[in-house]
């Protein structure tokens, strides 16, 4: 029956790729489309072999009205069903494109990854599964193929990798979208139509609903098994190189306190060897790979050859790369000493600094976060602080001013905020953009370097404030 070979091969992949290898808690990212729902059934099925805990998670993106209202009370309906505790929640998504300048796929996708990784940190979970399929593949192949990509991008998309400190599996990743389909018919069970997928002005739905039915037509009925089997042997290559790029990369990140790039190493490198180190790194400080093409990476690739001088390349959504003498540093927008801020946090909730490429998170909660290793300048940075002492008041994420002064805890007196940054070696460009947390006129947390004296948790029992400070990403 087409219920039991459906199951059969979802499990065959979790198995093959071991996907569910050391996850005891999964947020399932469930939207009420039939992906997402066939895939929750068949993790469900896998409860009888895997012991794990289920979480489902759906994001309201707020982009259609009441039918994105009608998905979330689905979604928690189906949940409810098969008795699994569901979070949700709304975010503003056109907002968010309104305001970053990015498309609305591009805002929706960075929602998801924000809202899936709150909810990992709060249920302490394993991994988040997502409900890509062989089609989503296909499709993925050929937007990076005509936006210029290399072997890293032709691989499509992985069974399981890991973004924004995340890790993401796949369990359809080798199922059709026909067949998730036939597998809810065959169960008799519902689910949600996404009017949206249907709209050609997105360019994935161009590639769905134009591009691919012609090259099938016109081409090869059977395109996408060829590309298919492109990916998987373009992958295992991939994989190679990426192995010998990470040995590379190590060496040419800079001992600064930025994340920055030898350029001594990276030109001694072969070139196929530099892009990927060049890919790698800007990877590594959340910039979204998506928006990177060929023309981008070719760009820094002589911007790093020219050893004269002091140039920049921008790249899309506001991050730039600039050359610093024998070095390349990643900046947001054009690294002004000029762009100050100065902005309320929502409690709890999410603040985005889109100007300067930051998400704040806080969170009521208990508990000490010690982080090992924290710098300033290196994000995403989290600490706790005594949420009894903060009160009602107001917290304010800011720049740092002329004459600021911090009392750290385990010190007696004052230090000059300007003196903490000497101290530590943070570049100009860096002291100037980097986040304060202030509370009754007073910093209270310097991130990446100590929370303020009286400002502490004194033990686990205490209620805390959990703030988190990551790039946005986009």
């Amino acid at each position: 029956m087409v219920r039991h070979v459906f199951l059969e091969r979802v499990e065959r992949t979790v198995t093959e790729h071991r996907l569910l290898e050391g996850v005891t808690g999964l947020v399932v990212g469930v939207s009420g489309g039939a992906d997402s729902v066939a895939m929750l059934f068949a993790l469900h099925h896998l409860l009888k072999r895997y012991p794990i805990a289920l979480i489902v998670a759906h994001l309201n993106h707020q982009i259609r009205g009441e039918d994105a209202q009608a998905d979330e009370d689905f979604v928690r309906e189906l949940a409810a069903s098969l008795e699994l505790p569901c979070i949700s929640e709304k975010v503003d998504v056109p907002a968010m494109s309104r305001a970053s300048g990015v498309s609305l796929e591009m805002a929706a996708r960075q929602a998801r990854l924000d809202f899936f990784r709150r909810v990992v940190e709060r249920e302490r979970a394993d991994a988040v599964a997502v409900a890509h399929t062989s089609d989503d593949q296909v499709e993925t192949i050929l937007l990076r193929l005509f936006r210029g990509c290399g072997l890293l991008g032709l691989s499509g998309i992985p069974h399981t990798n890991e973004l924004k400190g995340m890790r993401i599996i796949r369990p359809l990743r080798d199922m059709t979208h026909e067949e998730a389909e036939s597998f809810l018919k065959e169960r008799k069970h519902p689910w949600r139509e996404d009017a949206t997928n249907q709209d050609v002005e997105f360019m994935r739905n161009r590639v769905r609903h134009e591009v691919l039915p012609l090259l099938e037509k016109r081409l090869n009925p059977r395109v996408r098994g060829a590309l298919l089997r492109m990916s998987d042997i373009v992958r295992v290559d991939n994989e190679c190189l990426e192995g010998a790029a990470a040995h590379s990369f190590k060496k040419c990140v800079g001992p600064g306190e930025d994340p920055v790039l030898s350029l001594d190493r990276l030109n001694r490198l072969p070139l196929a060897e530099q892009r990927r180190v060049i890919m790698k790194w800007l990877a590594e400080q959340q910039v979204d790979q998506n928006n990177l093409d060929a023309e981008s990476i070719k760009r820094i690739e002589q911007l790093a050859l020219a050893m004269q001088g002091s140039k920049s390349v921008p790249l899309k959504s506001g991050w730039r790369v600039t050359r610093v003498y024998n070095k390349l540093v990643l900046q947001r927008g054009s690294g002004s000493r000029k762009n100050g801020y100065e902005t309320p946090l929502t409690i709890p909730g999410v603040t985005r600094l889109e100007e300067v490429g930051l998400v704040i998170t806080t969170e009521l909660t208990q508990g000490i976060v010690r982080e090992q290793g924290a710098r300033i300048g290196v994000l995403p940075l989290c600490a706790t602080l005594n949420a009894a002492v903060i009160g009602d008041a107001p917290l304010i994420v800011r720049t740092w001013r002329f004459g600021d002064v911090f009392r750290p805890l385990g010190m007696e007196g004052h230090k000059k905020v300007q003196d903490v940054f000497v101290n530590r070696k943070v570049p100009r460009d860096c002291r100037s953009r980097w986040p304060l947390l202030e509370c009754r006129g007073q910093i209270i947390w310097i991130p990446g370097y100590q929370v303020g004296k009286g400002w502490e948790l004194p033990d686990d029992k205490t209620p805390a404030l959990k703030i988190t400070i990551e790039r946005i990403g986009l």
